[in-house]
């Protein structure tokens, strides 16, 4: 059994789970967040707790990213730029890269909201002015969410805060604009220090804290610390993101040994149990007869060794796994992820059979993704790669 992964290829299994748990978001809002915006109770409730890969995830692109341009400078002779500039670069190309799209679901989302709330023509302008922060993109700050509990404005109980929550999912692009810039800023800065010192020390005091209770926070709770509110989505966005950088490092140094047949079998069924357990409890609700009662602690813990082996792809369940047929349904994951939301409560207005909801929404937002994808990969993106906002002083002299 041939444990190595092959030379620059695509790693597909990594597209399936994105793909799983954008799905599973679609599940966990129509059955647990609907209901409420009903009056009703959750039909079902999930315990949200294997979001480690999801975030791990855009942290080990970032680290790959910023590795290739060092290694390109080094090759060229040049000094890498000042942290604050390399940050800057890498959310600009995030803003290039996703704010379309992002302005699109959040559009939606006010569609929606303001047919939900009878929002009138007269109301719109302070509507839109209220909604500024998430029209912008640093909902994951909590800038502008005003004065409630966010729970009660993004499942929809009340309206009375200053945002509305247009489209709740998207803390997790917002995340990527603000938790992204810091990371790469602090790797740019001192990569040893904080991948090394901090981050290991940061993401334990963090979730050590927040799991004392044995309770998960939502993404976008508030812890009270003395006089101050910390918003745990934007802390847990910024260690995960960082752990997931510190993997690259893992797999970087791993990529080229060669493990040993029988070691290579031990991984392989260490990483079949745990994916396969990660399937199950990223679908199975945990107040369903059949759900286990685990911890989230330990669901975190389990999530870094899977999440590692995953990326590092040199066991034979990854190997399995790694089947090109999830590339498109990958790409799609972060199309269907904008869109799902406001979709959900559109159709949630006509149909009231949960299940009969769900399956609407996955058509509809698959068909809305691929549409979105189009529109983005094949007209945006191009467009914005040869109309630049900045012109060098050489090339406008000439």
């Amino acid at each position: 059994m041939k444990s190595a992964a092959p030379a620059k290829q695509r790693n597909y299994a990594v597209e399936f789970y994105r793909m799983m748990f954008c799905l599973s978001f679609a599940a966990i809002h129509v059955w647990q967040v609907l209901p409420t915006t009903r009056g009703q109770k959750p039909a079902h409730m999930w315990a949200l707790d294997c979001m480690l890969p999801f975030m791990a995830f855009s942290g080990y692109f970032l680290m790959q990213g910023y590795q290739s341009k060092k290694k390109k400078a080094a090759a060229a002779g040049v000094a890498m730029p000042a942290p604050s500039v390399q940050a800057a670069t890498y959310l600009w190309s995030r803003v290039k890269a996703l704010w379309p799209v992002y302005i699109i679901g959040t559009l939606m989302g006010m569609f929606v909201m303001s047919k939900r709330f009878g929002t009138t023509l007269a109301e719109l302008p302070v509507f839109i002015l209220n909604t500024l922060p998430e029209l912008v993109g640093i909902q994951i700050t909590g800038i502008g969410i005003g004065n409630n509990y966010v729970g009660n404005v993004e499942l929809g109980v009340t309206g009375s805060a200053g945002s509305l929550m247009l489209n709740a999912p998207l803390w997790f692009i917002s995340a990527i604009f603000i938790a992204g810039y810091i990371v790469y800023y602090a790797i740019a800065w001192n990569e040893e220090l904080y991948l090394g010192l901090v981050t290991p020390v940061a993401t334990a005091v963090l979730f050590a804290t927040h799991h004392l209770g044995g309770t998960d926070p939502m993404w976008l709770y508030y812890d009270t610390v003395g006089s101050f509110m910390l918003n745990c989505g934007l802390l847990k966005m910024i260690c995960l993101m960082s752990v997931g950088a510190l993997m690259w490092k893992g797999v970087n140094k791993l990529k080229d040994v060669e493990f040993t047949k029988g070691f290579t079998v031990f991984l392989t069924i260490i990483q079949t149990a745990m994916g396969i357990f990660f399937v199950y409890r990223t679908w199975t609700p945990y107040t369903a007869s059949i759900g286990l009662d685990i911890s989230f602690s330990s669901i975190y813990l389990l999530s870094i060794p899977f999440t590692f082996l995953l990326l590092l792809n040199k066991d034979g369940f990854t190997h399995f796994m790694n089947m090109k047929i999830w590339e498109f349904p990958g790409k799609l994951a972060l199309y269907f992820y904008i869109v799902h939301y406001p979709t959900m409560m559109l159709l949630g207005r006509f149909i009231q059979d949960l299940k009969v909801v769900f399956i609407a929404l996955v058509i509809v937002s698959s068909i809305l993704a691929i549409l979105l994808y189009l529109l983005n990969d094949k007209l945006l993106q191009p467009w914005l790669k040869n109309h630049s906002v900045i012109v060098k002083k050489e090339a406008a002299t000439k």
